[in-house]
């Protein structure tokens, strides 16, 4: 398994694995408009090849025998709640179902850690759907603290997300 930066060569094989973990994670009771809606438009390769071309963004993918099994996506510039000290946020954090447990969502949070780290950047956040109680295990497994909430809109659906942020220690201010 190795973690690499992903570049527009990649946004084919990274919208596929998104569409499949968003469709896995929140389409529970099966497919509506608003889903259908979301995944072709927010996820799709076009988006992801603007994202990989947006500077203040990052991708990194994490592939295994030649196959993206899982990725993450960084926003540099997103301030949440006026904080300015936590610009980082983890827009997404995706893993293909058969690859969970295995450790890969945790080397993925310490890989961007240790980028926060470098460029003295103090704390790092990222919002979760209030249902999706595994991924908020998780993150509280990795030293995330609920701060807040926020929505997120989909067509006339409001869902409410936590957001978590995780504080980082070794920062020179």
């Amino acid at each position: 398994m190795k973690i690499e930066k992903a570049d527009i060569t990649d946004a084919n094989n990274i919208s596929t694995l998104a569409v499949q973990v968003w469709l896995d994670t929140y389409a529970l009771e099966g497919i509506r408009d608003s889903f259908s809606e979301y995944v072709w438009q927010e996820l799709s390769p076009y988006k992801f090849k603007a994202r990989l071309e947006n500077k203040n963004r990052e991708i990194y993918k994490v592939v295994e025998n030649e196959h993206l099994i899982g990725f993450v996506e960084i926003n540099f510039d997103s301030v949440i709640d006026g904080n300015t000290n936590s610009k980082v946020e983890i827009e997404k954090l995706y893993i293909q179902e058969n690859f969970c447990g295995k450790n890969i969502g945790g080397k993925l949070i310490d890989f961007v850690k240790s980028i926060c780290i470098k460029n003295n950047i103090s704390s790092m956040w990222l919002s979760v759907y209030e249902n999706n109680f595994r991924a908020i295990k998780f993150y509280n497994k990795y030293g995330f603290k609920e701060i807040g909430e926020l929505y997120f809109e989909l067509k006339s659906e409001r869902h409410r997300n936590i957001v978590l942020e995780k504080k980082l220690l070794n920062v020179s201010m």
